[in-house]
């Protein structure tokens, strides 16, 4: 047995790595998924992503193994506030906080 519970093993292009709720939110929310991120903790988050054509896959570090060697992700951090230390710097970087009121 592989952890699968019949009853509730549907196909459905919801299910990841498929992208019905990827292209779902694309059509909702009006996403550039070229410029959009997904983050996740499995690989197959982000090759949900990547089939997606999402432009940028992380992957958080949170006891799931990870082949680092073989991820579509193009990044991997230990932990979430480690991405978002970095996504802060990424984006002061892009465009840096006025010092004084305009």
């Amino acid at each position: 047995v592989d952890g699968v519970i019949e009853k509730y093993a549907i196909d459905c292009d919801c299910r990841k790595p498929k992208t019905g709720m990827i292209i779902k939110a694309e059509k909702d929310f009006n996403l550039d998924l070229e410029r959009s991120i997904i983050i996740g903790d499995k690989e197959i988050d982000v090759l949900a992503g990547k089939n997606a054509g999402i432009g940028e896959k992380i992957l958080i570090r949170s006891g799931h193994p990870i082949d680092e060697k073989n991820t579509v992700a193009d990044s991997v951090f230990d932990g979430l506030y480690d991405f978002a230390l970095f996504f802060k710097n990424r984006a002061d970087q892009i465009s840096p906080r006025r010092s004084s009121p305009r």
